[in-house]
Parts: structure tokens; C-alpha cells; sequence
């Protein structure tokens, strides 16, 4: 464990998003991402005013590592049905940023929160539109098919919340997730 002479602010952003993924936002105390990380509260004010800044932090860490980086290393692969695979393997078998993607999704009121997770959420779509696109998809089927994919991927998270002793939604296997694109990617050739 960090010393708090060697904790940076992402050490703090971590663990924020580990609290949102565990008990969500409302779980985020300066005192218990202090007592998470085995330092005492006083060293927090060293890198942000307040919890809302921790938590505005927080929240663009994520969206640098959950959303705008997977899409950079996803269009690295140029078959969109491969992507598309990859993205889903991925996005599904995430134990990490999907209980957060649940945990946020449920707090769009918040004035901290809610901004960021609408333009998390548009862009992705708007990725899910682009590969449905490229696999021949009309304009307007790729957005409907992409909200569902969507709408699918936070579901799935949320249902795991709700049956957290569920083996097919605690850790997807090959066939699960091989059902899973078999559905969302049908009547695409």
C-alpha cells in the first residue's frame, strides 16, 4: 500500500472509482477512500478542494480509461465484426468499469455525475452506430441496434448487481458471450 508521501491524485481517483463500483457514489467519503488507502484524510487535501473534486476527477479518469482509450485500441482492428466481437468480450467480461458504468448510470440527477455520463454514453453509441454502420447497417438501424447493444451492456451490470452469486454473470464465459454477439450482431453477415 502507498505511503501518503508517495500517493499521486490517480491513487485517490482509483479508489473513489473502486468505492462507485462496490456501493456507488453516494459511498465516496473523503474519510473512507482515506481509510481504503491506509492513509489518513489530511494528506487528501494535498491534491483536491473538496469531494466533489475528487469525484469530478474520478469520473474523467474513467472516461479517459474506460471509454476513450478501449476505442482507440479497438479501432486498431479494421474488421468491424471483429471489433465488434472484441468490444463485446470485453465490455461484458469487464468486471471493473461495468459495476462503475451500473453504479453511474443510476445517478444522472447528479450535477457532477449526470454530465459526464451522458457524453460517456453518447459517445460510446455513437461508436456502436459506427461499427453497425461499417457492417452494413442503415443509418437508422445501426442507432437503434446500438442503443439496444447499449442498453444490453448496463443491464447486464445491473442484473449482476441484483444476483451478485450468478456464475454466468460474475465471470461470462465463451459461451455466454458467444450468445451474446450471436444476439446482438443477428442479421448481420
Amino acid at each position: 500500500m502507498a505511503t501518503s508521501n508517495h500517493l499521486s491524485a490517480a491513487d485517490w481517483e482509483r479508489a473513489a472509482l473502486d468505492i462507485i463500483s462496490e456501493g456507488g457514489v453516494e459511498q465516496v467519503t473523503v474519510e473512507g477512500v482515506a481509510r481504503r488507502l491506509g492513509v489518513t484524510k489530511g494528506s487528501f487535501y494535498w491534491h483536491f478542494a473538496d469531494r466533489a473534486a475528487l469525484i469530478a476527477n474520478a469520473l474523467d479518469l474513467w472516461e479517459q480509461l474506460a471509454t476513450r482509450e478501449v476505442i482507440i485500441a479497438l479501432d486498431q482492428i479494421s474488421d468491424p465484426k471483429a471489433r465488434l466481437e472484441a468490444l463485446f468480450t470485453l465490455a461484458f467480461g469487464d468486471v471493473v468499469d461495468g459495476p462503475i458504468d451500473a453504479a453511474l448510470a443510476t445517478r444522472l440527477d447528479d450535477p457532477i455525475v449526470g454530465p459526464v455520463v451522458r457524453r460517456v454514453t453518447e459517445e460510446r453509441i455513437a461508436f456502436l452506430e459506427r461499427i453497425y454502420r461499417e457492417l452494413g447497417l442503415t443509418p437508422a438501424k445501426a442507432a437503434g441496434r446500438a442503443r439496444i447493444a447499449y442498453s444490453t451492456y448496463l443491464g447486464h451490470f445491473q442484473v449482476r448487481r441484483a444476483l451478485p452469486g450468478d456464475r454466468r454473470l460474475a465471470n461470462p464465459g465463451t459461451a455466454y458471450l458467444r450468445q451474446l454477439l450471436e444476439v446482438l450482431a443477428s442479421g448481420i453477415d
